[in-house]
């Protein structure tokens, strides 16, 4: 099990629109605070073999969006060790608050995303 919970204070910010005029902050004072958790849990249903796992985390901002995810998946592990092993996962997504050229997720996304893969250490 593992869990974390955050706070954010974001202040100073100096931002434009896509016509390179300044974007107000609407938060007190200017500033903008967000705060989230995140819960994690597996489980080895096969020991050393084959484990489960699930997941939850979201994000409660000051604009009302609140993006939250949850899912879960199985991990095989061929070699009964981390060295090599598959993963299978779902995860639903809403509103996701993050994206990038290497992620699950582009930003503002909501829906269901279905993945499978291998890592392999040499």
């Amino acid at each position: 099990m593992h869990t974390e919970f955050y706070y954010r204070t974001l202040s100073k910010i100096d931002a434009v629109d896509d016509n390179n005029l300044p974007v107000p902050i609407t938060g007190p004072n200017d500033v903008i605070t967000d705060k989230g958790y995140t819960v994690q849990a597996m489980y080895m249903i096969i020991p050393r073999k084959v484990c489960i796992y699930g997941v939850n985390s979201m994000l409660i901002d000051e604009f009302e969006r609140n993006p939250y995810e949850f899912g879960g998946g199985v991990n095989l592990y061929f070699t009964k060790s981390r060295s090599w092993r598959i993963n299978a996962q779902a995860m639903h997504v809403v509103k996701s608050a993050g994206g990038g050229t290497f992620g699950l997720y582009n930003s503002g996304q909501t829906g269901t995303t279905f993945t499978i893969g291998t890592d392999i250490l040499l």
